[in-house]
This record gives structure tokens, C-alpha cells and sequence, in this order.
């Protein structure tokens, strides 16, 4: 199906979007090197998820940000894992509404329906989140006990 965008007079102010912050320290790879921040954002930047691909059990985000060193929005697919305190906020960046109104198009993105329906993906993304890091801390604590 394709989608055409209209002219950004006639997008919304704003819209409903998870935004989240990019883990600070984290585990990666086979060895669990801990590296700060992902390869294209730095530790703490606030990301907006765009969509998941639910596939996979949404381990896979797409989200739009702020690279390291630039001042422009990226788009790219990360781990949802390297990103944490998921919640909803109301997005007011035209970028961001236009890549949303191109994944959501069918939905309207100022409802009640829509902020619930994200605000119980956030809090299950959050939920999920805080027990690999339980699970990865008595893990740790496991190692060094031995």
C-alpha cells in the first residue's frame, strides 16, 4: 500500500509517541563487553519509537533520534534492550509526526485509545526491561561469588 504524506499544514500539531533514553552501560556481544551508549547514540539520548516489529516479540524498535556528533534526526532499527525508560509523551517535532503519520496512518494520533494503547507498550517494555536487568545482576553476582 502506498502511502502518501500530506503537506505538514495538514499533519498534526502534535501526536502521541513512546520515547525512551538510551541504556548508559550495557552488555553486548558473545564476550558481554559493556559499551556506553549504542553505536549511532550516545548514553541517555531520548529516542522516539517509531514502531516494533512484532515478529520478533518487538526485540527489534524502529526510532528516530539524535546521532552522536550530529545535529539532524536518524532513522534506524536498534535491539530494544539498549533502550530503556519507555513512556508516552506528546511529540511536537514535525520530523517525528511525519514518520509516525506514515507507519499510523489509518489511526489517529492525539486519541485517548492511541495514548492507552502505547502507555500499556511502554509499561510492558519497562516490565520486561527491569527483569533482564534482575536476571542479569544475580547472574553477575552468581559469577563473582563463585
Amino acid at each position: 500500500m502506498d502511502r502518501t504524506l500530506p503537506p505538514d499544514e495538514e499533519l498534526p500539531e502534535w501526536a502521541f509517541c513512546i520515547v525512551g533514553n538510551v541504556m548508559d552501560e550495557h552488555p553486548v556481544g558473545e564476550d558481554k563487553q559493556i559499551i556506553n551508549g549504542t553505536k549511532h547514540f550516545r548514553p541517555g539520548a531520548r529516542l522516539f519509537i517509531l514502531d516494533a516489529f512484532w515478529g520478533d516479540a518487538a526485540e527489534n524498535v524502529i526510532v528516530m533520534g539524535q546521532p552522536r556528533n550530529r545535529r539532524n534526526l536518524i532513522q534506524i532499527v536498534i535491539m530494544r534492550k539498549s533502550v530503556h525508560n519507555f513512556r508516552v509523551k506528546q511529540v511536537y517535532d514535525k520530523r517525528v509526526i511525519r514518520a509516525l503519520y506514515l507507519s499510523f496512518s489509518e489511526r489517529e494520533l492525539q486519541t485517548t485509545e492511541w495514548k492507552t494503547e502505547l502507555e500499556n507498550r511502554a509499561e510492558y517494555w519497562n516490565s520486561v526491561a527491569d527483569v533482564a536487568v534482575a536476571s542479569e545482576e544475580a547472574g553477575a553476582a552468581g559469577a563473582t561469588g563463585a
